[in-house]
């Protein structure tokens, strides 16, 4: 009920996609929402989600605008069009490596929840 806290120590220059899930849909187009709040994340490469076809990633690909900085709690949303033959989407947080000198990010990033429902 508390969600879920990536805690980064800024230690390491670090590419993650490892939260994830995945979910059934059909085609058509879909709103998807994020609750968070994030504490003093660095670097030039901010956490994102990125909802995709994980058979043909090419089909579909959208991701949301990064956690910067410091955040208040507050949503992020996306929209997202689900083309036919998608029958799966992938939804997960990732961050790319920086190529910057200053590249160990550290911050916490906080999920209170998460959404993915038609829009009629």
């Amino acid at each position: 009920s508390d969600g879920l806290d990536i805690r980064i120590p800024g230690t390491e220059n670090v590419d993650f996609s490892n939260v994830r899930q995945f979910t059934t849909v059909s085609s058509g187009r879909y709103r998807f929402s994020a609750q968070i709040s994030a504490e003093d994340i660095t670097t030039d490469q901010y956490p994102f989600f990125h909802i995709f076809d994980p058979v043909s990633p090419g089909r579909l690909s959208v991701e949301s605008s990064p956690a910067k900085g410091t955040v208040a709690r507050s949503w992020i949303t996306l929209d997202v069009p689900v083309p036919l033959g998608t029958q799966a989407l992938q939804i997960q947080i990732e961050r790319r490596l920086s190529q910057k000198f200053d590249h160990k990010i550290r911050g916490t990033l906080h999920v209170y929840q998460v959404s993915l429902l038609p829009v009629r």
